[in-house]
């Protein structure tokens, strides 16, 4: 059984480890800011339904995500849009 180590030298095959371990990393990025986007939009969905936005649920949990979600949708815009404003576009795939 091999470790799996985002370190490695210089032609050492853990290379293929890192790129394994990234792209994973990338992965659970994407999918979190899915979930993000969904739950944003299922409350949006719900406050112009009913007029009030998710409940709270148990423990006020569900509340506690949907604040959690609407407050990161906020940071990233506003990240993303200094990062534009800075360097002229968006890092990564769109940069």
């Amino acid at each position: 059984m091999r470790v799996i180590t985002c370190l490695y030298p210089e032609g050492y095959w853990p290379y293929w480890d890192f790129i394994c371990i990234a792209g994973l990393y990338g992965a659970a990025e994407g999918i979190s800011y899915l979930a993000i986007l969904g739950i944003v939009g299922w409350s949006l969905a719900t406050k112009a339904r009913t007029g009030s936005g998710l409940p709270a649920g148990p423990s006020g949990l569900l509340g506690a995500v949907e604040g959690f979600s609407y407050l990161t949708l906020l940071v990233s815009i506003v990240v993303f849009g200094l990062q534009f404003l800075q360097k002229g576009s968006l890092p990564g795939a769109l940069g």
